[in-house]
């Protein structure tokens, strides 16, 4: 269980980071 937990958490990470560099890249267009 305590890896399992340990695994979702760094999948999560991964979403996040992708997910924050999704949102980086589409504020960069609305500013031109």
């Amino acid at each position: 269980m305590e890896e399992q937990s340990s695994d979702l958490k760094k999948h999560f990470d991964t979403l996040d980071k992708h997910y924050g560099l999704l949102t980086n890249h589409t504020r960069m267009n609305n500013d031109i």
